[in-house]
């Protein structure tokens, strides 16, 4: 009878580790532990943050224009076309710089964004991120040109707890400072929160006043990852 549970607790046992692979019974008995493997599909995918502007008070879009061969390595030309474009919008509250919550003091952006990517800033007021699901919200490039997303339909995302959570609100003349950059890197290939890429992204975060209008436009100040 003890023989009959041992084998009963085998099979169970066998099985429950084994859940999701195509090994036999008996290849789990005989071939641990390669049998031994979680069957599982992961992927990520980038959280849906917001719809048209239109009906969301205080809400703002994000419009994105750099003349060719600009930005902190002169990427912003055709081999940029359709990289996602993110924004990350702080308080300016130290004269240029940004103080988190934790107590770090934040003047440049590679700073930021590394430590945003870790989820280590907590206190963020907004970010966008050009998710291409759109014709209007991707990035187009050309030699001649440069960059630019216009009449974005994604809005600005609020930024609670580490998640992107609805839409950010904003007060006219609020006074912000924003770190805008083009990902043409590696990480460009997995959606957020992809590990910030090795880049040089050592401009100063851009100091930026909430406009009246629907948009942020950032035409200068931006930086690019590569």
């Amino acid at each position: 009878m003890k023989f009959a549970h041992f084998l009963l607790s085998l099979f169970l046992l066998t099985n429950l580790v084994g859940c999701g692979d195509s090994c036999s019974m008996l290849d789990k008995l005989f071939n641990d532990p390669s049998c031994h493997k979680l069957g599982l599909s992961v992927s990520k995918s980038v959280a849906a943050f917001g719809t048209a502007c239109s009906g969301s008070p205080n809400s703002k879009q994000v419009q994105v224009n750099c003349p060719a061969n600009t930005g902190s390595t002169q990427q912003c030309t055709s081999v940029s076309t359709g990289f996602p474009v993110y924004v990350i919008l702080v308080s300016n509250n130290a004269n240029g710089s940004f103080i988190d919550s934790t107590g770090t003091t934040y003047s440049n952006c590679r700073a930021l964004i590394q430590d945003f990517w870790n989820g280590i800033v907590q206190n963020v007021q907004g970010f966008y991120y050009s998710d291409n699901s759109s014709a209007a919200d991707t990035l187009t490039c050309s030699d001649t040109s440069g960059c630019s997303i216009s009449t974005s339909d994604n809005c600005i995302a609020g930024w609670k707890n580490g998640t992107l959570n609805g839409t950010a609100s904003f007060t006219t003349n609020q006074h912000l400072l924003a770190c805008v950059y083009i990902d043409d890197s590696d990480s460009a290939t997995q959606p957020p929160p992809a590990p910030a890429a090795v880049g040089s992204w050592d401009g100063s975060l851009l100091q930026v006043t909430v406009p009246g209008g629907t948009s942020f436009n950032f035409s200068t100040g931006w930086v690019d990852a590569y």
